[in-house]
């Protein structure tokens, strides 16, 4: 209590209408819960966190059933984890980078109670159902222990995530056009580019293939961000000092131009920033394709006049 008083947090107490056969029942599985053998778990933040075991061990420990209340509203985890994220924008786009489409299907009742408010909410209007059909209200008596007080936000970085976006694409266009009107190639900026992209899809990647957190396994950001671009470094490196051509723009362009394409179709929200990027990405090849076909007008051009 001394840490959520500090923190600002609200404390709600709900008395459970157990019988004395169900409190006993309740408070062994609790004690087998707390031996050394049972007391780990694979924490699931999802699925199997610390308020759906509450309700596990009180469905389990009823004489009957408890029929909840159709009073939780439809939604999808990644519209309930926005309710508390809201205020943190970084944060969100951070856990929308992350999670994949298994968050955007919508949750039943009971699933939904994997939020603490969820669980609170639906036990204050639930009912037991005994085996020879009677009822009584899950919930004796509700009481605020502590009143939540209004906390100040620190933000986590001065510009929002689409402001930060619309920064960086007004700079990949200023250095298209710089690169048209001086009719040369920055491709430094390009590596840059291609190492900050890699570093991520490094990271999403390996959440994608190799992690037990859960919705991660799904998510089609791998396909704009991954180790991919990497391969992309020397490549452009090469062709630059050599003054040669090289396919990974048009390789680059393909990938890009086909996320964009087939976006609008796949079954998952991205985060706000996802696409703006693939279109600030797209100016790369966009831009080394715009310079080569005016470096190959001049060459005709000049052939002509000769």
């Amino acid at each position: 209590m001394d840490t959520y008083v500090e923190r600002g947090s609200s404390i709600t107490a709900q008395e459970l209408n157990l019988t004395p056969q169900e409190a006993h029942r309740l408070m062994s599985r609790l004690q087998e819960n707390s031996l050394p053998e049972n007391c780990e778990y694979r924490y699931n933040f999802l699925y199997n966190n610390c308020t759906t075991k509450v309700r596990d061990m009180v469905e389990q420990a009823i004489n009957g059933s408890i029929q909840y209340p159709d009073s939780l509203p439809c939604q999808t985890h990644r519209e309930v984890l926005h309710q508390y994220t809201a205020e943190h924008p970084w944060v969100q786009e951070g856990n929308d980078l992350l999670l994949g489409a298994e968050v955007d299907t919508l949750l039943s009742e009971h699933a939904a109670m994997f939020v603490p408010e969820n669980l609170m909410q639906a036990y204050d209007g639930a009912f037991i159902c005994t085996p020879k059909g009677d009822q009584r209200p899950l919930v004796r008596s509700t009481e605020v222990l502590v009143e939540a007080r209004p906390q100040t936000v620190v933000p986590e970085f001065p510009l929002l995530p689409w402001q930060t976006m619309l920064a960086f694409a007004a700079v990949c266009l200023f250095v298209m056009l710089l690169e048209v009107l001086t009719r040369r190639l920055f491709w430094l900026w390009d590596v840059l580019l291609l190492f900050l992209q890699g570093v991520a899809g490094t990271l999403l990647t390996f959440m994608f293939l190799f992690s037990e957190h859960p919705a991660v396994g799904s998510n089609w950001q791998v396909w704009l961000l991954n180790p991919i671009a990497f391969i992309g470094i020397p490549l452009v490196i090469r062709a630059a000092l050599k003054h040669e051509t090289t396919l990974w723009y048009a390789f680059q362009f393909v990938m890009l131009a086909s996320f964009l394409l087939f976006s609008p179709w796949i079954p998952q929200e991205f985060a706000k920033i996802t696409v703006p990027l693939a279109l600030c990405l797209l100016t790369r090849p966009l831009s080394y394709y715009l310079r080569k076909s005016k470096k190959v007008k001049r060459s005709k051009s000049k052939k002509i006049k000769r």
